[in-house]
């Protein structure tokens, strides 16, 4: 008999227990190269990786939202509509079959990493299924940059040699002019010779009902530097407010106010006449460094080694501006590239705070 009631209620647990089978192993996973500390664990289910929607919005520069029909991902202008316990989704409203169903665990509601396919973000995915690296995208503007509608300020300069040679020897500036002419890039640099001027005009544009309506959001990637190794994890988001007052402008940064004295005077190089400073570039210009400077104090980030007083600005899809950091207590001196992007859209301005491994 009681060998009986034993098998009944082994019977039982089987029926009860999940059909799937769970891999308790930590998957590994990495972005842009570096590890990557996740919001909810990752799961390997029947030799596939699931990942929760909010870890894959945080890996790709994506937002992630809950609503009454599901779950939404919005990555690189497409949104995937999903639910729990099936194969069927909908990215950008098309129905669409993934490979492996979704699954909620732990109250949490999980994505084979397949589903980026759907997308085509690409990612690289060992054969075991435990180790993922996805190398991010360029964060996607829907507004794109207008270089036509920027304010211009004139200046007397002949060439850009002329701009450029008080802040750098010749060398580096006809280095960095070739390279910003090569390839479509905006040339910035410090200047006090048209600072003031600049920085009044700059101050009317702020006020402006179409500059002063546009919300200003900073996302700073979250890092773990004790290892010796940045370890990533999901963004801290904060409201940017800014105005031009005593010679400078002035960030407030969340609720940390952040003083930008210097003017980085920036150029179009494809505008030779006259040379003029791209006033709206030159505010873009002031706010990265501005951001870069306090992420970089936040995580005590060293940048001696490679500083510069010329920054190339990458127009793109966003715009983006990159400095060389390492980390002082660090047995090696390993360098990673700090990148700011510059995302758009019609009534928002989004700045995306990320690290990379060179």
């Amino acid at each position: 008999m009681k060998n009986y009631i034993s098998g009944i209620l082994l019977a039982f647990i089987c029926f009860i227990t999940p059909i799937y089978a769970q891999d308790t192993t930590a998957p590994s996973l990495t972005v842009n190269h570096l590890p990557y500390s996740p919001v909810h664990a990752a799961k390997l289910i029947n030799d596939m990786l699931y990942l929760s929607g909010e870890d894959l919005a945080q890996m790709t520069y994506g937002t992630y939202e809950a609503s009454t029909s599901g779950e939404i991902l919005h990555i690189q202008n497409h949104s995937i509509l999903y639910t729990s316990d099936t194969y069927a989704i909908k990215v950008d409203g098309i129905k669409k079959q993934l490979t492996h169903p979704t699954k909620t665990i732990d109250q949490t509601l999980y994505l084979p990493v397949s589903v980026l396919e759907l997308i085509h973000y690409p990612y690289t995915l060992s054969s075991e299924q435990k180790s993922l690296d996805i190398t991010t995208l360029l964060p996607y503007s829907t507004a794109t940059d207008q270089p036509a509608s920027h304010t211009l300020f004139p200046t007397s300069y002949k060439q850009f040699d002329e701009a450029l040679s008080p802040a750098a020897s010749q060398e580096v500036y006809s280095t960095l002019i070739s390279q910003a002419q090569s390839h479509n890039q905006y040339m910035s640099s410090m200047n006090t010779t048209y600072k003031t001027n600049c920085l009044a005009e700059i101050d009317e544009m702020i006020r402006s009902p179409l500059h002063s309506n546009l919300k200003t959001i900073v996302h700073f990637r979250q890092l773990d530097c004790h290892s010796g190794v940045p370890i990533l994890s999901s963004f801290t988001t904060l409201p940017i407010t800014y105005k031009v007052q005593e010679s400078q402008l002035k960030l407030t940064i969340g609720t940390t106010p952040v003083k930008s004295p210097l003017f980085w005077a920036t150029y179009n190089l494809s505008q030779t006449d006259p040379i003029s400073i791209d006033l709206n570039k030159s505010l873009d210009a002031m706010i990265m460094r501005s951001i870069y400077e306090y992420y970089r104090d936040l995580y005590d980030l060293k940048d001696d080694l490679h500083t510069s007083p010329i920054t190339n600005i990458k127009m793109g899809r966003s715009d983006q501006i990159s400095y060389l950091v390492y980390l002082d207590d660090a047995t090696l001196q390993t360098q990673y590239e700090l990148v700011i992007y510059r995302m758009t859209s019609a009534h928002t301005v989004q700045y995306y705070v990320d690290l990379k491994a060179i």
